[in-house]
């Protein structure tokens, strides 16, 4: 078992909007109660899928504050502490033990370029303070700056961090590092793109931190369970599933790298499944109702999403 005590689908809550755009309370606890309903291991609050760069630090804290009081204890809930340098990291991070999180999740600093040694400094400083355990977060298409493998090696090492979701989409670095940390206990290793899940379950991960975990967290729980009991077969079929899913981030704003184009298909997911809005926040566009019936005719060919759509 892994420091946290999390082996699994770890979902990263999307944040539903009403028509003001304020934080939709009861929506966000209709999804949370159906991501820990379908067998979730944990749940990550404030992160990318969060749109947390678009809200303010009170609106990150009562989000992340639901979440905790919504879970009730069933499972974990880690909240980004995700800002441009260490001090507001830091505050961030005494938000998260005061909503009861469990843990801390810090990307590289962002905004200006910084060099490998600069990056080690920055999670040292923080890891050095925080109140909570800390995970990684190595997302470099928005960050820009990348987290190198031997700086997460030795990162490994500190006490207080305790793990790292990976989203760099490198198949073969993930696989590198499941290979130097084999058998260390004191360290997690999270997937976070999608279409790695098979190979990233087979070889040891700890499990994933999976945005289609929001529209199907059924689908996503047994794709990491058929790899778990190695049930191959099965596995394989839930990962092709799991793939033609995938295309649900290319069907609002594709390749444009807005809010719309990376939250916009899942957001009209949970509207199509009855469970929140389809609206992200401004500046980001709202789909067209074309982009919604494409949506539509996607989450139809997937059996969890089918049997639960509204329309």
């Amino acid at each position: 078992m892994n420091p946290l005590g999390i082996e699994g689908i770890i979902t990263p809550l999307l944040t539903p909007y009403d028509e003001s755009e304020a934080i939709d309370e009861e929506a966000l606890r209709r999804l949370i109660r159906c991501q820990i309903d379908s067998g979730v291991a944990a749940l990550f609050a404030m992160g990318s899928s969060a749109e947390f760069c678009l809200l303010t630090d009170a609106e990150r804290y009562r989000g992340a504050q639901i979440a905790v009081e919504e879970t009730a204890g069933a499972v974990p809930v880690l909240m980004g502490a995700i800002a441009e340098g260490p001090q507001r990291v830091l505050e961030l991070a005494e938000d998260a033990k005061a909503v009861g999180a469990a843990a801390v999740v810090v990307t590289a600093p962002y905004y200006f370029g910084w060099n490998a040694g600069e990056i080690e400094g920055f999670f040292v400083t923080i890891a050095d303070r925080a109140p909570l355990p800390m995970v990684l977060y190595d997302i470099p298409w928005r960050t820009h700056n990348p987290i190198a493998r031997d700086t997460i090696l030795r990162l490994s090492e500190h006490p207080n961090i305790v793990g790292i979701k990976d989203t760099t989409t490198d198949g073969g670095r993930f696989v590198n590092l499941l290979l130097e940390l084999e058998g260390r206990d004191d360290f997690a290793l999270y997937q976070g793109s999608e279409p790695l899940g098979l190979a990233s379950f087979l070889l040891g991960a700890d499990g994933a931190v999976f945005s289609l975990a929001n529209v199907a967290p059924r689908t996503s729980v047994a794709l990491y369970e058929g790899c778990v009991r190695n049930d191959l077969e099965e596995a394989r079929r839930l990962q092709r599933l799991y793939n033609r899913l995938f295309a649900i981030f290319s069907i609002v704003d594709p390749g444009g790298g807005s809010i719309a184009g990376a939250l916009g298909g899942l957001k009209v997911g949970l509207e199509l499944l009855g469970i929140a809005s389809s609206r992200v926040r401004s500046p980001g566009r709202q789909a067209t109702d074309e982009e919604k019936e494409r949506v539509a005719e996607l989450l139809r060919e997937i059996p969890e999403t089918a049997e639960r759509l509204t329309r």
